[in-house]
């Protein structure tokens, strides 16, 4: 009997965003049981082969300098096109913000060029933008090598893991141009409406029919069929009690006191959150205070943004020494972009341990709202401006009119804290057992998002793979 040739699937990385998602989750596994040989089509500086993944290095080579520029002219446009159809002002506040000075020439010749591509597009067709963009690709020495890997390694499925990144184009063009089908992940459940979809590929992967109809209200070239709703693997760790560290040696590896409960702060990025260390000084400063006449003592876990790595949380750690322990995400820089900052293995362990031996999350925004009512626990968002807040441009109220926030059922999918004297009452919601805080609507918010079972996602995508290919 003649041997069975596997389809061979390219998963494309562009940035280490999909390593967790599609390197470090059951997806190769499964694959593999499923007859396909799963490569790793890597732009980054992460060395997949060392840890056993096959792997195809992606030239190291730069898109067009003008599909850069292009690309965010793209951006403008369409966010001013969602502003005007929807009449939500809230699309211009995801605009990038140019410096009002250049760095140097080259700087300023590229601001020059966006105006002037500004201008031109903004009196033609939207939808044209994309196709300047792909003329520009297909003339690069980057485009040109794409093209001859695939050529040699004949995948017959490409599937890129983020539709956001720039480099994606070329690999994404050179497999079109081969007649293999292409398809994008949409990896995040806040991307859409910030019109970063980059890439155009024959398929879209996105988590719930509710962001089925996100991209068919913002990309009208995109067709119902073209959509296949799977849901995200990012949860799918959560299911499983093999990346829960044992109690003993989580809390004796981080000086976690057993006689203490714990509460999880979630930091944000400096960005979205610049005055964020102070949310951590008030919740600090409550427990503190709580803890002088309660018996059973309260804690926070620390777990910063991956991707921030500021001392601005410092100086009220070192405050707060006996009450705040950081457990900071075990992620590796490979360079100064927040898309080099990949994740590791084993920091699952970590976030699913700290979300399991905490009572609740406290943060401002944050999608850890999913990750904790998985495991049945509340989430708490800040909802008023730090007394130090000194940006006259930023407040709260600005995060929550972002345009995913109204995927909210109801105002009870979260806890809201609206100010630090509200602070004491929600602790004292988490440490007394008798006080159950309902989470049904917490619940309806995540399977809105979420939607297809979590705990199998990975599996949907394969299965999905395995009918067009």
């Amino acid at each position: 009997m003649g041997k069975i040739n596997n389809k061979k699937i390219f998963v494309l990385l562009p940035d280490g965003i999909g390593l967790k998602n599609f390197a470090y989750s059951s997806f190769p596994e499964l694959g593999s049981k499923n007859g396909f040989d799963i490569v790793y089509w890597n732009k980054t500086s992460f060395d997949l082969g060392k840890i056993g993944f096959s792997e195809v290095k992606l030239p190291n080579s730069k898109p067009h300098f003008l599909s850069t520029i292009l690309k965010n002219v793209k951006n403008t446009i369409f966010l001013d096109y969602f502003t005007s159809k929807f009449d939500d002002d809230t699309y211009q506040s995801y605009k990038f913000k140019s410096s009002s000075f250049f760095r140097s020439w080259t700087e300023s010749l590229k601001e020059v060029l966006y105006r002037i591509f500004l201008f031109f597009f903004k009196i033609a067709p939207k939808e044209s933008i994309q196709s300047y963009i792909h003329f520009f690709e297909r003339r690069t020495s980057y485009y040109r090598s794409c093209k001859s890997q695939l050529t040699v390694h004949k995948p017959d499925f490409i599937f890129c893991t983020n539709q956001r990144h720039i480099s994606a184009i070329a690999p994404i063009l050179a497999a079109s141009d081969l007649g293999i089908p292409t398809s994008t992940f949409i990896f995040s459940w806040d991307n859409l409406p910030k019109a970063t979809l980059v890439v155009s590929t024959d398929f879209f992967y996105v988590w719930s029919s509710h962001m089925k109809n996100e991209l068919l209200r913002y990309y009208s070239n995109v067709k119902e069929e073209q959509i296949k709703i799977v849901g995200t693997p990012q949860f799918e760790f959560h299911y499983n009690s093999d990346y829960i560290i044992s109690k003993d040696e989580f809390f004796g590896r981080y000086n976690l006191n057993e006689d203490w409960d714990y509460i999880c702060f979630s930091g944000d990025d400096i960005t979205t959150s610049p005055f964020d260390e102070y949310y951590l000084r008030d919740l600090a400063s409550s427990i503190s205070q709580l803890n002088q006449n309660h018996e059973k003592k309260l804690g926070i876990i620390f777990r910063r943004c991956p991707v921030d790595f500021s001392d601005r949380y410092d100086p009220i750690i070192a405050e707060f020494e006996d009450i705040i322990i950081p457990i900071n995400p075990l992620w590796k820089s490979f360079g100064q972009s927040w898309n080099e900052i990949m994740p590791t293995a084993e920091d699952i362990k970590i976030l699913n341990s700290t979300i399991f031996y905490s009572k609740a999350v406290f943060n401002l925004g944050s999608s850890m709202v999913f990750d904790f009512i998985i495991f049945d626990k509340p989430c708490f968002y800040f909802n008023y401006d730090p007394v130090i807040q000194s940006d006259i441009n930023w407040s709260v109220q600005k995060i929550y009119k972002f345009i995913h926030f109204k995927s909210m059922p109801s105002e009870n999918a979260v806890m809201w804290i609206m100010g630090k004297d509200d602070l004491r009452p929600m602790l004292l919601k988490v440490v007394d057992s008798s006080q159950e805080i309902d989470l049904n609507e917490t619940r309806v918010w995540f399977n809105k998002i979420v939607s297809v079972s979590p705990n199998t996602t990975s599996s949907a995508i394969l299965n999905s793979i395995k009918e067009i290919v």
